[in-house]
């Protein structure tokens, strides 16, 4: 969100894609070198088409970068969580934009991008750089926010808005979630392909690989 308000930056990042879309995506580490090109092209293809990178593409540039960054690695960690805890693992997905909201701090501006990460956290924890009390819609989710986060720390039961919210299957496919999206929209919800994830595990990222080293007990020196 830093530099989606200034042209130039857009404009060097479309320009110079195939060298900074490995960097911006992540995967200079996680893809052979000689493939850098080739992956950073199928990324932009998949989200922007024909469309260069600029002011009105952002929708589509913010799209592919919360995919990447947050919510299909989000899903596999919960996913993850749920098959080694012995007690459950719930998952809920925060849609609601409030009269103010951290991208108004990253990107300067007061256009509204939509929700940023993390927005669901000022609600709950004093920030000085979202005031969540302006309006009374937003006091309304705070409220909201701060009951069940207290409900769940002191008695471990996930309750809001007498919504029965199921606790996430890891061997179902679809990712079973809690969405707020407003005070008095929040609802279960279902999605097979949350974040583009199937097109996410068709790259082959050398990442997230658990290496393990055998153990050798020794008994004395």
């Amino acid at each position: 969100v830093e530099f989606i308000a200034d042209d130039q930056n857009l404009k060097q990042l479309n320009d110079n894609w195939d060298i900074l879309g490995p960097d911006y995506l992540d995967f200079n580490y996680t893809i052979p070198k000689e493939k850098h090109a080739e992956i950073a092209r199928l990324v932009k293809k998949h989200y922007f088409s024909t469309k260069p990178i600029d002011r009105q593409s952002t929708k589509e540039l913010i799209q592919m970068s919360s995919d990447r960054f947050f919510v299909v690695d989000s899903e596999k960690a919960a996913r993850m969580q749920a098959k080694v805890n012995r007690n459950p693992v719930w998952y809920y997905y925060f849609s609601y934009r409030g009269a103010q909201s951290l991208s108004d701090a990253y990107s300067g501006t007061t256009v509204d991008y939509g929700v940023s990460h993390g927005d669901d956290v000022v609600y709950v924890l004093n920030t000085s750089w979202v005031d969540p009390t302006t309006t009374q819609k937003d006091r309304d989710m705070q409220k909201q926010l701060i009951d069940f986060w207290v409900l769940f720390a002191t008695e471990g039961i996930p309750k809001i808005a007498n919504v029965e919210w199921q606790k996430l299957n890891p061997s179902k496919k679809e990712l079973h979630y809690l969405h707020i999206a407003g005070p008095d929209r929040i609802n279960m919800d279902s999605n097979a392909n949350l974040g583009e994830k199937e097109f996410w595990n068709s790259i082959n990222f050398n990442e997230n690989i658990l290496k393990h080293k055998t153990r050798i007990n020794k008994e004395e020196l």
